[in-house]
Order: structure tokens, then sequence, then C-alpha cells
């Protein structure tokens, strides 16, 4: 998959899928077939409330939700990527965006 700005992720349809979802979707078999894309994590940093985990297949980017309906977070990078350790099919190559901070007085 070739490398895409956070623009074009934003432009991308968003939807919702679980834990569970994620893994049924980067599991599938015919990911395997020549030219098929691999999902990628996309991690989106915020000061406030910490890593933000979505995935991206093709142009369809998903949040990931636990069960109550939230967007999965982590505290800390290394506790998302522990993660997605055992998530088996994801693409290897994880995506750090960091979300848009407003205007800070100094």
């Amino acid at each position: 998959m070739k490398h895409q700005s956070s623009a074009r992720l934003a432009l991308a349809t968003r939807t919702t899928l679980t834990l569970e979802e994620l893994e049924e979707l980067s599991d599938d078999p015919g990911r395997n077939e020549p030219g098929a894309v691999e999902v990628r994590a996309i991690l989106t940093f915020d000061d406030e409330t910490g890593f933000a985990l979505s995935v991206q297949d093709g142009p369809v980017v998903y949040d990931v939700i636990d069960n109550h309906g939230r967007q999965v977070r982590f505290r800390t990078a290394e506790l998302a990527l522990q993660c997605l350790l055992d998530v088996s099919g994801l693409d290897p190559v994880v995506c750090l965006v960091r979300a848009r901070q407003g205007r800070r007085g100094h």
C-alpha cells in the first residue's frame, strides 16, 4: 500500500467496527491474493485523550469501538502496539497521526 497523507485519510469513508470485527476483517484469506490491500492501523494522538485507534481498508477508515460504542483509546503508544500485536493479518506499518490542535497562547 502506498503512503497516504492524513488529508486523504480524512476524505475516506468513515464507519465503525469492534476489535473482534477487526480481527475478522484483517484475517480474511482474500487478503493473500495478488493486489489485495492490507488493513493498516492508525493511531491518532491527542494530548488530552491519548491514542485513538482506527484502521484503513482501502478507501474506508473504521473507528475501532469497544462494546459500549466508544472509540478504543490507549494512554500510551506502547499499549496500543501491544494490542495490535494480537490482531493477525494487519499491515506491519502503523500510521501515527497527531490530532489537530487549536491555537494556544504562550
